[in-house]
């Protein structure tokens, strides 16, 4: 995302790693609803501020609220399923795959290797559910990754 920022494309961050920095500045730990409704406002927020005449590169969206909801056992309420299904995103979407030979824990990212491949089956499928076609990013260095991105958004 950042390299992609660095050569001109407008790119919307990830919600879900700002809220946990910014419980980790409060000392706080939000319950899995108030954390996904927090990451659907923000979320909700990026999608709707963001430029409708140009490309924008989101690193997570909408849909990736109810894949988190799933992947800690909670229902998902009515109005987040509502609302994944009427702010809808470009009909591809790049998922980048569980590659355990760059995964790294951190202050933000706490799973077991284990728990990010199960997180990354259940967000795939979350897209593929609400009808999205899921492009896989190759496991390649990052400015590959970037080439392969360029090169299939050059076309919008």
């Amino acid at each position: 995302m950042n390299n992609l920022h660095a050569l001109g494309y407008q790119v919307s961050s990830e919600s879900g790693r700002a809220i946990i920095q910014a419980q980790l500045r409060a000392n706080i730990k939000l319950a899995p609803l108030a954390f996904a409704e927090q990451m659907l406002e923000k979320d909700l927020h990026n999608y709707k501020t963001s430029p409708q005449n140009s490309v924008v590169v989101f690193d997570r969206g909408i849909p990736d609220t109810l894949g988190y909801l799933m992947s800690v056992g909670e229902q998902i309420p009515k109005h987040i399923k509502r609302v994944a299904r009427e702010h809808l995103y470009n009909q591809t979407v790049f998922v980048a795959p569980f590659w355990p030979e760059i995964y790294e824990m951190d202050a933000e990212r706490k799973q077991t290797l284990e728990e990010a491949r199960e997180t990354y089956e259940i967000m795939r499928e979350v897209y593929v559910q609400l009808g999205y076609s899921t492009l896989l990013l190759p496991k390649v260095a990052v400015n590959e990754r970037v080439d392969f991105v360029r090169n299939y958004i050059k076309n919008f």
